[in-house]
């Protein structure tokens, strides 16, 4: 788990975030901030040997569960969470994956692209 203290988590624009599973396919990144999520334009999460955005096979609720007891689903594949206490802003042409919970508003602006899914606990999710 890696956890930001500061106001939120900002991805440069241009820059390249590796999220590497180490070919382990039982790995789990939660990346918690108690701000906002901000990809900037043409940012890219990859995702590395391993991981990846969510295990296509469950839904988001099942997911969380089978999250939440992973101690125990040794076949569980390497998603990535980002628990965010505010908001997520994806720019254009930025690319990010995983699955995205915010307490506010997710935004994707024109040509974002997320590779998972978006919940926001008390506000839309909207493609700008």
């Amino acid at each position: 788990m890696y956890s930001c203290s500061g106001p939120g988590l900002t991805l440069s624009a241009d820059s390249v975030f590796v999220l590497d599973g180490g070919g382990n396919p039982a790995s789990v990144f939660v990346l918690v901030t108690p701000g906002y999520l901000h990809v900037s334009p043409n940012a890219v999460v990859v995702l590395r040997t391993g991981a990846r955005a969510s295990n296509g096979a469950y839904g988001l609720p099942h997911l969380m569960m089978r999250f939440a007891h992973a101690h125990t689903h040794t076949h569980l594949h390497a998603p990535v969470f980002w628990a965010l206490g505010a908001y997520a802003a994806l720019d254009s042409n930025s690319t990010t994956s995983g699955i995205i919970v915010a307490m506010a508003a997710v935004t994707l602006e024109q040509g974002a692209t997320l590779q998972g899914a978006a919940l926001s606990l008390n506000a839309a999710v909207t493609r700008a």
